[in-house]
């Protein structure tokens, strides 16, 4: 519950109560995953990817990405139990840092093919702006 509240705390950018219900939340399996979102949302990236650990998810995998660890944010996504339109999405940027266009381009069809939004998306992102993405729709 304590670590619930955290989780609010944090979605209210209240960075101080988040902090304090996590340090209260030691034991709870979840915590290293609050603790990786917590960080994210401070911008200690480092901090977020120790935190996450051997997590398989889309937020350990986005913090892998911005720490520059591409191999390891790649072996993240293709652990997530069920990939989703963000799945996806994070596996085109992956292969927009990567420079592998195919990998932009057959990501990014799948991501939008689960959520049409990601097209818009990803047409002013500037991750892409080097790639022809113009056959997603």
């Amino acid at each position: 519950v304590v670590m619930n509240q955290g989780l609010i705390a944090l979605s209210k950018k209240d960075y101080a109560a988040a902090e304090q219900a996590f340090g209260k939340s030691a034991g709870v399996e979840e915590l290293n995953e609050a603790l990786g979102v917590f960080y994210m949302k401070k911008g200690d990236y480092n901090a977020a990817v120790k935190a996450f650990g051997d997590v398989k998810s889309n937020n350990a995998a986005l913090a892998q990405i911005l720490v520059k660890d591409y191999s390891k944010a790649k072996a993240t996504l293709a652990g997530v139990e069920t990939p989703n339109a963000n799945t996806y999405y994070l596996m085109a940027v992956l292969g927009a840092r990567t420079n592998n266009e195919q990998m932009v381009v057959s990501n990014l069809k799948k991501s939008v093919s689960m959520d049409a939004a990601k097209a818009q998306q990803a047409a002013t992102d500037l991750e892409f702006a080097k790639f022809d993405i113009s056959s997603i729709k």
